[in-house]
């Protein structure tokens, strides 16, 4: 018997009950987790966009800078105005073919919902994708909004 007893004492491993504890332990950390990852993932979205309303700002710029510059060479000139790809933006295709021609190949020209210029001058570009609004003006920050 005593041989017995001193053999179960010898045994060794975790208990059942060690297990789900570790268990518990594991799941509280994640429940924890996974929403600030999910943030993270979002906000990484959001400066994707970012970025690429900048560089299609600066492609935008380009064309009505070298409209501007070269005597409103491009189309129907407008000293002002609004292009994109927004109905009610104008949608100058002149603008928007010269404009395509600027952006690298994973930017569209789709994605622009409307670009105010004026005197040479891009004012504000609107660029809509995945849900979210980014607008740019120039000299302030950029502005992202996501769509519900």
């Amino acid at each position: 018997m005593i041989n017995r007893l001193s053999a179960l004492k010898n045994k060794k491993g975790f208990t059942l009950v060690e297990i789900i504890v570790v268990l518990v332990i594991i799941a509280v950390l994640a429940a924890a987790g996974i929403p600030s990852l999910i943030g993270f993932i979002s906000d990484a979205r959001g400066k994707t966009l970012v970025a690429e309303a900048r560089a299609t700002y600066t492609a935008a710029q380009a064309v009505i800078t070298e409209a501007h510059v070269m005597n409103h060479s491009i189309g129907q000139w407008q000293p002002s105005g609004h292009f994109g790809s927004n109905p009610t933006a104008g949608n100058n295709a002149a603008y928007n073919n010269k404009l395509a021609g600027l952006l690298a190949p994973d930017l569209s020209v789709e994605n622009i919902n409307g670009i105010t210029f004026g005197n040479g001058v891009v004012s504000q570009l609107i660029y809509v994708k995945n849900d979210y609004t980014v607008t740019i003006k120039p000299g302030e920050p950029a502005s992202i909004v996501r769509n519900s």
